[in-house]
């Protein structure tokens, strides 16, 4: 169960059955109703980044957009700061779920509140540069793609920035994809029509969930690329999912699972075998009772080199 707050008040708008209703806020006018980019922000326990975030994406030079943030069930004031913010700019609504759901799902309740053309995601540690939504739009309609990514940089512990270096995949790419990950949840903007004929997103994967996403749509639509960075990925962090490795290792292992058939279909033997090589190992240690020490993974973009190595 969730509620949607309307800033004006804080309340909870519920149905006579207790469900959720969809928001309308009792200032309805000064919420614009047809913005042409959605953009979902989930959270959980954010109370010191939610308001960066928020702000980063209240900075674009593109201003035709709603915010959702969601909170999942936070047991801080992520919430409550979030709500703040949406009480004196009434493009952000805040979604709050009463226990924690996970990313996907909070991510899907965003989009199912979204009502923007277009659909875009942020993570509530990070944050997006003042051109972001503009460079991403713009390619969009350049190359008729419904489905944009870009390159970013990254932040890491050191407080070194420097750049990322995703894949630049564009065109017809299912290929690609279901030989490594490539387009990140924080760059990539869709449609929401194209969001609609994949069915969303899989709340069962627990990480790579931005490569399975990107799996289906690269069967379905053609990407575009922008290759300049567009968001600052921030992985100083200590609850990141890619520092959770046991994680990290259900997911990527989720992922080839549910795709199988096709990547091997795609690849051929020899190919996925150099590619997904490690996915043995990865099931095998996930399934070995009593294991105490978790292996390091290894991670690198790029055919055939990306892979999971289990070192002990």
């Amino acid at each position: 169960m969730f509620g949607l707050f309307d800033a004006t008040n804080l309340s909870i708008r519920r149905n006579d059955a207790g469900e959720t209703s969809p928001w309308v806020s009792s200032v309805s006018e000064a919420h614009p109703a047809n913005p042409l980019v959605s953009v979902v922000i989930p959270a959980f326990n954010r109370e010191r980044r939610i308001g960066k975030a928020i702000k980063s994406v209240l900075a674009q030079t593109f201003q035709d957009f709603e915010i959702i943030v969601v909170d999942d069930g936070s047991r801080d004031e992520t919430a409550e700061n979030a709500i703040k913010l949406a009480c004196s700019e009434p493009r952000v609504r805040v979604i709050r779920f009463e226990t924690n759901q996970g990313a996907q799902a909070a991510r899907n309740a965003g989009a199912r509140a979204a009502r923007g053309k277009w659909l875009s995601f942020l993570d509530s540690d990070d944050e997006w540069l003042p051109r972001s939504l503009e460079m991403r739009l713009r390619i969009a309609a350049a190359e008729n793609a419904e489905v944009v990514h870009s390159d970013c940089y990254i932040l890491r512990n050191d407080k070194r920035q420097e750049l990322f270096n995703v894949p630049a995949l564009r065109g017809e790419i299912y290929s690609e994809l279901l030989s490594y990950p490539g387009p990140m949840f924080q760059a990539m903007l869709m449609s929401a029509n194209a969001f609609r004929q994949i069915g969303g997103l899989d709340e069962t994967i627990v990480a790579y969930q931005e490569w399975e996403t990107a799996i289906r749509l690269g069967r379905r639509f053609r990407f575009a690329y922008e290759s300049a960075p567009t968001f600052v990925y921030d992985c100083q962090g200590h609850d990141t999912i890619s520092k959770d490795e046991r994680r990290s290792a259900q997911g990527y292992s989720q992922v080839v699972r549910k795709h199988l058939f096709p990547m091997m279909l795609r690849l051929g033997p020899r190919l996925f075998r150099t590619t997904i090589v490690s996915l043995p190992d990865i099931i095998l240690w996930l399934e070995t009772p009593g294991r105490q020490e978790y292996p390091t993974l290894s991670l690198s973009y790029g055919p055939p080199t990306f892979g999971v190595m289990l070192i002990d």
